[in-house]
């Protein structure tokens, strides 16, 4: 039996096209918002672009025109490099600091795949930079001859394949548990190799017809593991990804129905299905899309109603405790004749971490208030200076005993403004002890503060863990901890 290489690979680039088309849609409508979400239906959406026009160049029968498909479906060979590259970092980022060594090697393939598609848009009108001519008909030949930069395309395919895949490696490297290693050489495997099996596909253009079929291989591989981010991340919710499933049948069903009419004139009432079975399938997603959305921000809103009812009856609970507490200090500070000088200091101290708790209570309190709109802010005119020096106070034993050099440089006279002490005090107090939590022995945390205009700037630094860019989108988020912290 002979099959034709030509049939072969235009076949499994049409099918390539409409599982990109599909997952580009499913991923758009479902997940666009989220961090893996964009980059991931961008590179379905590059993918789209390399198998559309490389199916077109197959079946459209002007040679001209056919040499022009194939530009655009190489332009879409390099949108995919692009994207990858992209997709690649972020997914690196959930884990570590990527550095600027990364975010170099990133930009290097982003400005590499903008020249080369300036070359092969100069293609489209004439040059023959990277695409040269095509002599012959698309079912003798796979593509035309190769320009005089295609080996730099190449190249670049190469160095951007490999590039994304240390990326990939490197996400498994300093995971923090096997199944996180797991799932990242999981997605290291089958994206490389799927890549490497599409680079086959660039023998033709030097006269060697490699069998089609491996490189056909390649955007599975290369499909399975976008869809085990999908899972992995959980992009798509199982309620939608049902409903997903349901259209995803009605369109292949209607577009196979499609290809198998023998002629155009018969096409028609099927590509109307095809088209109507499209509309209706995005018009349900989107209502379904919709409807999860408005029931996960109903659920969201009793989480944070059941949370902020627990901390309000939690703090009135311990409001009694801490009131003796403060209560004994005090009676000890009132009658301290009998106390040498490190016992005066200890009991200072507890005097003010008791005065401290009580303002976390009360500011728990608070919580229930800010929840319902009602919470009061107590703002006054004074000098800050002293605020921030009986909050950093507290902590210089807490340093010392850590081995942490602990620096306040406060002048000794500050714009006068106005601001609630309590609050301002209660921030300052939380972002030092986050600064000593996690900065370890030798290290250092400075306390600074300066006029800046007619207010006053405060800033509280350190030599700690830090946390990764992809993080600084949540850190006002309630309980939330930086990935680094576990």
């Amino acid at each position: 039996m002979h099959f034709n290489p030509a049939d072969i690979q235009a076949t499994g680039v049409g099918l390539a096209a409409f599982l990109s088309l599909i997952l580009m849609l499913f991923v758009f409508l479902s997940a666009r918002q989220e961090r893996l979400g964009r980059p991931m239906w961008i590179t379905f959406a590059a993918a789209f672009v390399w198998s559309a026009f490389g199916f077109l160049y197959h079946i459209v029968p002007d040679l001209g025109l056919a040499r022009d498909m194939r530009i655009l479906s190489v332009m879409g060979i390099v949108l995919i490099c692009m994207s990858e590259i992209n997709f690649a970092l972020v997914y690196l980022s959930d884990r570590v600091e990527p550095g600027r060594l990364a975010r170099m090697a990133r930009q290097f393939v982003l400005g590499g795949g903008t020249i080369l598609n300036a070359l092969l848009i100069a293609d489209l009108f004439g040059t023959r930079f990277i695409v040269g001519e095509l002599t012959l008909p698309t079912d003798v030949v796979l593509a035309p001859t190769a320009g005089p930069l295609m080996a730099v395309l190449i190249a670049y395919y190469i160095v951007s394949t490999a590039t994304s895949g240390a990326f990939l490696a490197w996400s498994a490297r300093v995971a923090t548990d096997e199944t996180s290693r797991r799932q990242a050489l999981i997605l290291f495997a089958s994206m490389t190799v799927g890549l490497a099996l599409g680079g086959t596909r660039f023998t033709p253009w030097y006269g060697f017809d490699f069998y089609p079929i491996v490189g056909d291989i390649g955007f599975p591989l290369f499909t399975f593991s976008l869809f085990y981010t999908i899972k992995r991340y959980h992009l798509l919710n199982l309620e939608v990804a049902a409903a997903q499933l349901f259209i995803f049948v009605l369109w292949t069903f209607t577009f196979f129905r499609l290809l198998l009419d023998p002629t155009w004139k018969d096409a028609i009432p099927d590509i109307g299905l095809f088209v109507a079975a499209v509309v209706l399938g995005i018009l349900l997603l989107r209502s379904i899309v919709a409807e999860m959305r408005t029931q996960k921000q109903l659920a969201k809103m009793t989480l944070e109603r059941e949370k902020t009812e627990f901390i309000t009856i939690a703090a009135h609970q311990l409001r009694t405790p801490v009131s003796a507490l403060r209560w004994s200090f005090n009676l000890l500070q009132e009658n301290d004749e009998n106390l040498n000088e490190t016992q005066r200091s200890i009991v200072e101290r507890g005097n003010s971490a008791a005065d401290n708790m009580a303002h976390i209570i009360g500011d728990l309190l608070d919580m229930g208030s800010i929840a319902s709109g009602k919470f009061i802010y107590v703002f006054a005119e004074g000098d800050v200076v002293d605020t921030i020096q009986t909050s950093a106070n507290l902590f210089h034993d807490i340093a010392t005993s850590r081995k942490i050099s602990f620096e306040v440089r406060v002048p000794d006279t500050l714009n006068r403004i106005v601001y609630d002490a309590g609050k301002i005090s209660l921030v300052v107090q939380n972002l030092i002890d986050n600064a000593l939590k996690y900065t370890s022995a030798a290290g250092k945390v400075v306390v600074e503060a300066q006029n800046l205009g007619d207010g006053v700037r405060i800033s509280i630094s350190d030599t700690g863990i830090g946390f990764s860019s992809a993080e600084k989108e949540r850190i006002f988020d309630k309980f939330f901890r930086g990935s680094r912290a576990m």
